[in-house]
């Protein structure tokens, strides 16, 4: 399972980090978010993000099966220069909200009070 026999089954030629379809997303973010290694106009499934009073809501795909081999972080920094990203927990999933074997994981992020805020997500291989 995980990410070897996703690889296997594209019959890709290059490694989790490299790019198969060209389109800037390597490989192991394309199985993170449910692309088509071998499309570029096939990145995945969507993120959403959206900002209320006090909090920034961000949702994202996420692989449902305990034993996919990666590991989903959301951090956010209010100052890109100083690279200090604090982690942000997760606060709701909704279950095969994209497709089967696809959860939505809602994080929020308070930006109240705060002048500027980023948010990413990092994709690891464990």
């Amino acid at each position: 399972g995980g990410y070897g026999a996703w690889s296997s089954e594209n019959e890709l030629a290059y490694g989790p980090y490299g790019h198969d379809d060209a389109d800037n997303l390597d490989n192991l973010n394309e199985y993170a978010l449910g692309g088509d290694p071998r499309d570029e106009l096939d990145t995945g499934y969507p993120v959403h993000f959206t900002v209320g009073e006090g909090d920034a809501v961000y949702v994202h795909p996420h692989r449902s099966d305990p034993d996919s081999g990666i590991r989903y972080i959301v951090e956010s920094t209010g100052n890109l220069v100083s690279n200090s990203w604090i982690d942000v927990t997760a606060t709701g999933t909704n279950s095969n909200a994209y497709a089967a074997g696809f959860d939505a994981v809602t994080n929020q992020v308070p930006v109240s009070g705060i002048p500027q805020q980023f948010i990413r997500l990092m994709i690891l291989e464990e």
